[in-house]
């Protein structure tokens, strides 16, 4: 369970409308305890598309490093 505050930074809202929502949409179910899948806000994706950047603009370097997933963890 996270925080409050990490949850709206995290989640988008739904966009039905919007094609890259339609696998979302689709898996929305009301009678779930858990929860239904959540769309990501704008921020959380901004990250991604920055860190995969970083991460292609250095593939040379980072295919012979160790632990790449911990770097690129903790750099978020």
């Amino acid at each position: 369970m996270i925080c409050s505050k990490w949850a709206s930074d995290l989640v988008g809202l739904l966009n039905k409308v919007n094609s890259s929502h339609l696998f979302i949409t689709a898996k929305q179910y009301q009678d779930l305890p858990t929860g239904s899948l959540v769309v990501p806000s704008s921020n959380l994706m901004e990250m991604c598309i920055l860190k995969e950047a970083e991460f292609c603009n250095n593939i040379e370097k980072i295919l012979h490093m160790s632990k790449v997933s911990f770097i690129l963890i903790t750099g978020l």
